[in-house]
């Protein structure tokens, strides 16, 4: 039995709702020091360093994943999350630079 269809509509979920919190945020001042848990408070700045420090545990995450999809599962998985990760962190980055070049 696979666990896909399950994995699938919670990562579906997960960007829903990150959209509904990146509107709600999205106007207001930034955070660029100090602890913040809400992560669309923060600047593209913190976003990319978070999104580095993330990669490590997404690497366990799929190593662990590895284990219990068949093979086929775990590329559309491990695709899906390419597709949608990596963009976002050249994304920050990009932002993060000419943010940066704006204020200097």
């Amino acid at each position: 039995m696979s666990i896909l269809p399950e994995l699938i509509g919670a990562i579906i979920a997960a960007y829903i709702l990150n959209i509904i919190t990146a509107l709600r945020y999205r106007n207001k001042e930034k955070i660029d020091k100090g602890f913040v848990m809400n992560y669309h408070k923060l600047t593209y700045r913190r976003k990319f360093k978070r999104d580095l420090w993330g990669l490590p545990f997404l690497f366990i995450f799929f190593s662990f994943l590895y284990e219990f999809l068949s093979t086929i599962d775990f590329i559309i998985i491990f695709t899906l999350f390419f597709i949608l990760v990596f963009p976002e962190m050249i994304y920050h980055y990009v932002k993060w630079k000419r943010t940066e070049e704006v204020r200097d």
